[in-house]
């Protein structure tokens, strides 16, 4: 029986090179091997207890926020996705105002569903073509607060992520102050940047920069196990009782020990190695992105575009130019032809991920993999592509019922094609990146309707979206 056990014991001896998370990238060069088994056990004498830590934990939390620059940090377990839950509901209370950016992974409008909160999100900076968010601005921010204000409804928190998926990030700083300025919280998504302000090659973190709470993932872009993340705190703010009470709501009373000795040996490695990994680390990438920026029929993002503040050029993104090729046919490509495994995808563009833990092997098969594509494909004439949206940023959304109240209304399928003007029941956008299209409780546009009809024609299937043998696409509505 081919079990999923059974799979991923066949994939490890594949020789497929992982250009996505997590971090390690299964390099056997940083850590000592050892039997997992071994090393899972429960809260027993001596090896102190994450949900109350008072030993050896929370000397490792310790070292975590003096490494990271953080007043206080904390250990997650549950990905990043309990941070972010857990900060929006300590931050945030029943009917209370918060700032949204759009482009927020899911677990931020989940976050805002189970709490209850009043939701207002902001729009990034769109690319004048293409799919990508672009940065969120400060005066975006300080409008929105002062509309709110305005209204007799103040801003409780500020929720944005940066870096993006795609690497763009926003000016935290300037952010930071407008936020506190006006009694506000700022928390940023920071899932995509663990590895922020290890070199100066990449910009720097949330937590140096004023951000009252950050959520990393160790997992994503530092050599740490899958799930493996960390909370920072800073500042008077926030009140550092009821953080802890939500993560210990929204994190599992039996943390696994593996995986927080897995976020031990990160720091380990970045006590006594960081400076040599990063150096070698940096080098490499420059090397790669400098020969990716020559290819004919690919752009590789570089962060020069208006609409970005500053980017993390540990991202590889290649967007594809005048309709040469799809991004989901680009990456079947590379998987199947070149044992390339990609991120992950979207219209027109690939994301590569990257960490201290690549190796130039796995640089030199992407570069030689590209160069081989792009002469291809210079025999293949290019097609007029449309304007993606990124991923409905810059629609509109009209708001007909909060998250919490619409996700417990009767609901129904119904055909895509057919559900402009009903209400969503359901969040609907491209996994990942994570961010919702639509959101429980909005309206259905025409334009949200076509979008997800385009991305079905590109092999793209959205959450929230079901086809069935027959190719008819639905999603759920609110009705009987």
């Amino acid at each position: 029986m081919d079990g999923l056990s059974d799979r991923l014991k066949a994939y490890k001896d594949r020789d497929i090179y992982p250009f996505h998370m997590p971090g390690h990238k299964r390099n056997p060069e940083l850590f000592d091997g050892e039997n997992c088994l071994a090393l899972d056990i429960t809260e027993i004498d001596g090896f102190d207890d994450l949900n109350h830590p008072e030993g050896v934990i929370r000397t490792l939390e310790e070292r975590i926020a003096e490494m990271f620059g953080a007043e206080e940090s904390h250990i997650l377990v549950n990905g990043s996705t309990s941070g972010i839950l857990s900060a929006v509901s300590a931050a945030v209370a029943t009917g209370e105002r918060v700032l949204v950016a759009r482009n927020s992974h899911k677990s931020t409008y989940h976050g805002v569903e189970l709490i209850g909160a009043d939701p207002v999100y902001m729009d990034p900076e769109i690319q004048v073509k293409g799919s990508l968010c672009g940065s969120v601005s400060p005066e975006m921010i300080q409008r929105a607060i002062e509309l709110q204000a305005q209204a007799g409804k103040p801003v409780k928190a500020v929720c944005l992520v940066s870096p993006t998926y795609e690497g763009v990030v926003s000016d935290i700083k300037e952010i930071a102050r407008i936020a506190h300025e006006n009694g506000g919280i700022l928390i940023v998504d920071e899932a995509h940047g663990a590895h922020l302000g290890f070199d100066s090659y990449f910009p720097e973190s949330a937590v140096r920069l004023d951000a009252d709470i950050v959520i990393q993932s160790l997992h994503k872009t530092l050599p740490a196990m899958t799930q493996t993340a960390v909370i920072h705190v800073n500042g008077p703010r926030v009140d550092r009782e009821l953080l802890k009470h939500y993560l210990q709501v929204y994190q599992s009373s039996s943390p696994s020990y593996i995986l927080m000795s897995s976020v031990d040996a990160c720091i380990n490695v970045l006590e006594h190695r960081g400076r040599e990994l990063f150096s070698v680390y940096v080098k490499m990438l420059e090397t790669a992105r400098n020969e990716l920026s020559e290819l004919n029929n690919f752009k590789l993002l570089s962060g020069e575009d208006n609409s970005f503040f500053g980017y993390d050029k540990g991202k590889l993104v290649l967007c594809i130019k005048e309709g040469k090729i799809t991004g989901k046919a680009l990456m079947e490509m590379l998987r199947s032809r070149f044992s390339i495994e990609a991120e992950m995808c979207g219209p027109d563009y690939v994301l590569f991920m990257t960490s201290v833990a690549d190796r130039k092997k796995g640089f030199d098969r992407l570069v030689s993999a590209m160069r081989i594509i792009d002469a291809e494909l210079n025999e293949v004439p290019g097609i007029k592509t449309p304007d993606y949206c990124a991923f409905g940023c810059g629609l509109r959304h009209e708001i007909a019922l909060k998250p919490g109240e619409a996700v417990r209304v009767k609901r129904k399928p119904l055909e895509v094609d057919m559900s402009v003007g009903r209400i969503s029941a359901d969040y609907v956008g491209l996994y990942p990146p994570g961010i919702p299209l639509l959101v429980p409780g909005e309206v259905i546009l025409r334009e949200h309707m076509e979008l997800i009809i385009s991305y079905l024609s590109l092999g793209l299937c959205p959450r929230g979206v079901v086809v069935d043998d027959g190719g008819k696409a639905r999603m759920m509505v609110l009705g009987e």
